[in-house]
C-alpha cells in the first residue's frame, strides 16, 4: 500500500473490513454447525483491518500480527481487550482440529459482538 496516502490506506482497509464482515454474514444467516470455525475467521480478518485502519490515524501499518498487538497494545487500548480475545479465538479455529467439535453458535455471537465493538471504534 506504499505510495497511498493514509486516509486512501484507511478507505481500504475499511473496504476489505467491511468485505470480510459480509463473508461472516452470509456464514451466519445459516450458521451451519460444520463452519463455525470460518465465521471466527471471517470475524477475526475483518477485525485486523479495522484495526489496521485505526492505525493509520497514527501513521502505522503494522508488517504483521506481532507488531499488530504490539500497536493495540500501545494506541488502541478501548479495543486492546476484544482484538486480542478475537485474534486468539481464530488462531483455535484455524489450527485446532478439535476446534469444530468445541465450539457453538453461542461463541460465535460473541466474537461477532466483539467485531461490533473493534468496527464501532473505527465506523461513526
Amino acid at each position: 500500500m506504499s505510495g497511498l496516502s493514509w486516509a486512501d490506506r484507511k478507505k481500504d482497509h475499511i473496504d476489505q473490513a467491511e468485505h470480510n464482515r459480509e463473508l461472516y454474514d452470509i456464514i451466519e444467516a445459516d450458521l451451519n454447525p460444520a463452519f463455525l470455525d470460518w465465521a471466527i475467521t471471517a470475524i477475526f480478518y475483518a477485525c485486523v483491518h479495522y484495526v489496521d485502519a485505526r492505525l493509520t490515524a497514527f501513521q502505522l501499518e503494522p508488517a504483521d500480527h506481532k507488531q499488530r498487538h504490539e500497536y493495540v497494545d500501545r494506541h488502541l487500548s478501548d479495543i486492546k481487550k476484544p482484538y486480542h480475545r478475537t485474534y486468539k479465538e481464530s488462531r483455535s479455529s484455524r489450527y485446532d482440529p478439535q476446534y469444530r467439535s468445541l465450539t457453538n453458535i453461542a461463541i460465535v455471537k460473541s466474537f461477532e459482538y466483539k467485531m461490533a465493538a473493534i468496527r464501532g471504534s473505527v465506523l461513526p
